[in-house]
């Protein structure tokens, strides 16, 4: 056992931090029953199929994934972790049965392989086969067995690789296994092939990876585990005394601090594109400790992650989560993802705003989709994704009708055309931020595709003082003349019943529309890859006549009532066209009240000053705070 390991152990058992898991795991593969559940799996962590001997090439439940994750042999480390713990020798007895078993059972038939397992099992064997040489449990036979495999998977990588694989996860995943291993054991895998790795490495980071810190695919699960592979070759070589390149830094600081922001009240991720809700303490923990970094979501705990402090192989302190008073809005506008929190506490208030580029088959249809938190419990989700099997419920789980999204004559804007093939996609335009005393407002537009190029325009207002959330969603079409129809997606923890103008959301929350029509329907729910159930789905109709105005308010249960209202133009008596301008009063129990104008034209003809009710008003977007009707503030926003 490493004295940094151990010493590490002593810490946690001090701290009571020991996972409960970890022995149990390591059991459980013992028994031949593999449960994949550490922090980042996309399997289940449950399944009723016990093996008495391992199928290599037979999934017990169809899905082909399952013997993808079996080859990738993550389970080595929770043997070697167990076997560190608790000195039982059956735990490296079995850790090392298994790497023999693989080669011996897989290694003749490459055609059962893919490049990204293969890269894994790599980066997986590093730390297993360093322990069983350092403790000489190899024999000379078993070091050449070991390094001949090696080496076949080494060239089998790269002569696979495809030139796709540059803006892919997969081409990360590929290259690391290559250079980590290649620094604890240099020699064995050619040099011709590990340069060839850090070559290729060194591009796939500056293609994928924005200057956000966003990494091209949309989804934050696999962002994860872009930074996690990094990660390891920055711990390898930092152990080695190797040179990391600046790049391979800078991009996994920017990952960092991208994943922070993707971080709940609830310390989950919230489930953009192809993602488990799901925790990932160890890897920022981890993270902060290896780039020497602050954290700064104070919803992170302090775990760390065995593999990579493993390969890290040093002793070291425990970072402290530093307090952030400020940066509650954050806009990583290469890829189009938009965060706002009223703070870092686990009661916060928190959303996500989508209006970016699909990226790849792992991104789904939900352009303006919106995530929303208040007081630290989820009102509005993202349903996530259950499979990768091509069927109803895949295409279902990654189209439009499954996010907080509009759709414009019954036609979604973006369509899935299979598991990760779209027949269409429509066009991000614009994003914008604007910040004021009392909130933010984010702007988004985008073109519609599936329907003639009509325009659409979310401005998603906060108003964290009381708890306000207000969308305001503007189509502009010359050939839409049928409806605009709303989705919103429910928390399935919560039970929902009708009120006048939408709905009460557990009793605590209430989401109020000014659609013409408002009912709610049953949607799919997935959590983690293969659990499915379901969620209670809200939607709106409202029709359309080449234009639109239409407001949703989601609000505590203090939520009253909302009204739109009709304008007068200045120097008329006549309502103005709502093309021209429209408004919302909203109203609250306690007798605060807000009203909301909007000239979402331009207006060419007579004055450009209107009249909402008793107030007068001008600009694309204003917010007027009332008590018993008087006016209390007043923001310009735009």
């Amino acid at each position: 056992m490493s004295e940094k390991w151990k010493e590490y152990v002593q810490q946690l058992q001090e701290q009571n931090k020991i996972s409960k898991s970890l022995k149990k795991n390591a059991d459980l593969v013992l028994k031949n029953i593999f449960l994949f559940n550490n922090e980042y799996a996309m399997e289940p962590t449950q399944v009723s199929y016990y093996m008495k001997k391992i199928t290599w090439q037979k999934t017990p439940n169809g899905d082909p994934e399952w013997l993808y994750m079996l080859k990738r042999q993550e389970y080595l480390n929770d043997l070697l972790a167990t076997y560190y713990e608790t000195k039982e020798i059956k735990y490296q007895t079995k850790m090392k049965s298994l790497i023999f078993e693989w080669i011996k059972k897989n290694i003749d038939y490459p055609d059962t392989w893919r490049t990204l397992d293969t890269g894994i099992r790599l980066l997986n064997w590093t730390n297993a086969i360093a322990n069983l040489s350092e403790e000489h449990k190899l024999t000379e036979k078993e070091n050449e067995l070991l390094k001949q495999s090696v080496q076949i998977q080494a060239e089998y990588l790269k002569n696979n690789y495809i030139e796709k694989y540059d803006i892919s996860n997969w081409g990360i995943l590929i290259t690391t296994g290559i250079l980590v291993f290649a620094s604890a054991f240099p020699g064995i895998i050619a040099q011709d092939i590990v340069e060839w790795a850090e070559e290729r490495f060194r591009v796939e980071l500056e293609l994928q990876v924005d200057s956000n810190g966003m990494q091209w695919e949309q989804s934050p699960l696999y962002l994860v585990e872009v930074l996690r592979s990094s990660l390891a070759v920055v711990a390898s070589y930092q152990h080695a005394d190797l040179k990391i390149p600046s790049t391979v830094t800078v991009k996994c600081q920017k990952m960092q601090c991208m994943l922070e922001n993707y971080v709940k009240p609830n310390g989950k991720l919230f489930q953009q594109g192809d993602t488990d809700a799901m925790r990932i303490d160890s890897l920022m923990s981890t993270s902060a400790l290896l780039l020497d970094l602050p954290l700064k979501n104070k919803n992170i705990k302090t775990k760390y992650d065995f593999m990579l402090i493993e390969l890290w192989h040093k002793k070291f302190e425990t970072k402290k989560i530093v307090s952030r008073t400020s940066n509650h809005d954050f806009g990583a506008n290469s890829a189009g993802n938009y965060f706002w929190r009223s703070s870092w506490e686990k009661d916060a208030d928190f959303w996500h705003i989508f209006n970016g580029n699909l990226g790849s088959g792992h991104g789904h249809a939900e352009l303006g989709h919106i995530d929303l938190v208040i007081n630290g419990k989820d009102i509005l989700v993202d349903p996530g994704r259950y499979t990768y099997v091509d069927g109803i419920e895949r295409r279902y789980l990654k189209g439009a009708t499954a996010h907080n999204t509009i759709m414009l004559n019954d036609t979604p804007f973006s369509k899935p055309k299979n598991s990760w093939k779209y027949e269409y996609v429509s066009i991000p335009i614009n994003t914008q931020q604007i910040k004021f005393n009392d909130g933010i407002l984010t702007r988004i537009s985008y073109i519609d595709t599936g329907s003639n190029n009509a325009v659409v325009v979310r401005n998603f207002l906060s108003l964290p003082k009381s708890h306000l959330y207000v969308v305001i969603d503007q189509i502009f079409s010359d050939t839409c003349r049928d409806c605009v129809r709303s989705f919103w997606q429910v928390n399935p923890d919560f039970n929902i019943q009708k009120c006048s103008g939408g709905y009460n959301l557990e009793n605590k929350f209430k989401i109020l529309s000014t659609a013409s029509e408002i009912w709610s329907s049953e949607g799919l729910f997935s959590k983690k890859y293969n659990n499915l159930s379901h969620l209670t789905r809200i939607e709106t109709k409202t029709p359309l006549n080449n234009f639109v105005s239409q407001y949703t308010v989601i609000s505590t249960s203090n939520l009253k009532e909302i009204h739109k209202v009709k304008p007068i133009q200045s120097g008329t008596q006549k309502e103005a066209n709502e093309k021209l301008a429209n408004g919302l009063t909203i109203s609250f129990t306690n007798g605060d009240d807000y009203l909301i104008t909007t000239q979402p034209t331009n207006t060419i003809k007579g004055r450009k000053l209107y009249w909402y009710n008793d107030i007068e008003a001008y600009g694309t977007l204003n917010v007027f705070k009332l008590k018993n009707g008087k006016i209390l503030d007043f923001y310009q926003v735009m």
